[in-house]
């Protein structure tokens, strides 16, 4: 979620700075000014390669469109971290003059966002988000050479301006957007995973009177988001609404948002599954999220349900053919800051897995008559399965 927010922040900034662009140097020459001064600094935040294909501006709307917009990866990951096929977006002009900025729409159209796994460390839209953190930070730069390496400049020291000197923020208003991502998930083979697993999911999102002006009265703004498989366009499988109140701490934004996951058969992601060593012929869900001042307080949670759920990979070559119920109910926890939620689905369904399994073996190899009197025989089976969840 993080990146995703900076990187449209990255792209708002790009159109302003467009349009300033624009009064400065005229619309004739408006690309090459973009490519010589505009992208160069978006390489320098980023620390990857950007380009434009196509750039245009109607300047007495203050429409801009930008085709063929490309962020390459980080070193040492193939292909590109994200594309966007078609950003447009109309600026009111008057309000830039007072420091403001009103957006009437912004539109992203087939944004293909790639997020590629060497391992826990290694991933490549956390090597990006650690280099805007880096420069936004001012613990130092990294600019790139000719070539798309990038290569250290030593760190410069720089003094933190006074209350008087800080900047003071720039009132916005976004009255209406919508955007259209594709998220591509890759793992790659390393120490713990023998082989490749990708995943292409799709995202649609509604964004109405999102906004930094805190006035007594004013509504906050909404959201609408539907969500699936991208080979599954018609059918999507979560289904969520949302409301922004105003964003007068950029860093600490307080939400809300509920819905639900529309029974989703997980066969449909058979060898995530196995990846995981649990799935489900159907999946269903609730989502309540309430993040108040950056941080999801203690109502927030998910609550999932597996229906006819069963046991892969390791789990089923350990446990063997244990019937399990027929359904599965776990509520996980939703904790953290809003950038970096904590949402750790696998001791609670471990803990679940284990007292079916637990009943499950019970049932299987104890008669009837006797399973009252084999609560401690029970016990020990599952201080035995405990060993398989760590």
């Amino acid at each position: 979620m993080k990146i995703i927010f900076r990187i449209l922040i990255v792209l708002v900034v790009l159109v302003v700075v467009i349009l300033i662009g624009v009064q400065i140097f005229g619309v004739k020459y408006l690309k090459g000014t973009v490519d010589k001064f505009v992208l160069p600094k978006v390489e320098e935040i980023t620390g990857v390669d950007a380009s434009i294909e196509e750039l245009s501006l109607n300047l007495f709307k203050g429409d801009v469109r930008l085709d063929g917009l490309i962020i390459g990866n980080p070193e040492g990951y193939k292909g590109d971290l994200l594309t966007v096929k078609e950003f447009e977006t109309d600026v009111a002009l008057k309000p830039l003059l007072k420091k403001e900025v009103y957006i009437n729409d912004l539109t992203l159209k087939d944004v293909h966002l790639s997020i590629i796994s060497k391992g826990a460390e290694n991933i490549n839209v956390m090597d990006v988000a650690k280099h805007i953190d880096k420069v936004s930070g001012g613990s130092g730069k990294e600019t790139k050479s000719s070539g798309g390496k990038k290569k250290s400049v030593e760190n410069e020291v720089v003094d933190a301006p006074s209350d008087t000197e800080a900047k003071e923020p720039v009132d916005f208003t976004l009255k209406n957007a919508g955007f259209n991502f594709l998220f591509s998930f890759l793992l790659l083979p390393g120490e713990y995973i023998k082989k490749e697993y990708q995943l292409d999911w799709s995202l649609m999102c509604e964004a109405k009177d999102i906004t930094n002006i805190d006035i007594a009265g004013n509504a906050p703004g909404s959201l609408k988001i539907k969500s699936g498989l991208a080979k599954k366009p018609d059918e999507p499988v979560v289904d969520l609404d949302g409301i922004i109140y105003p964003l007068t701490d950029m860093s600490k934004p307080s939400f809300e948002i509920s819905g639900e996951i529309l029974n989703f058969n997980m066969l449909d992601i058979q060898e995530w599954c196995e990846f995981l060593g649990v799935g489900s012929e159907n999946l269903s869900a609730t989502l309540n999220l309430v993040c108040e001042k950056g941080m999801f307080n203690e109502t927030s949670n998910i609550e999932l349900s597996f229906k006819n759920p069963k046991l892969y990979g390791y789990l089923s070559k350990e446990i063997g053919n244990v019937e399990l119920p027929d359904n599965i109910n776990v509520k996980v926890p939703v904790t953290g800051t809003w950038d970096d939620p904590k949402i750790d689905i696998k001791p609670v369904l471990s803990q679940v897995i284990l007292e079916v399994t637990k009943t499950g073996l019970i049932n299987k190899y104890v008669p009837k008559e006797y399973r009252d009197a084999t609560k401690n025989a029970g016990d020990s089976i599952e201080e035995g399965l405990k060993s398989l969840f760590k």
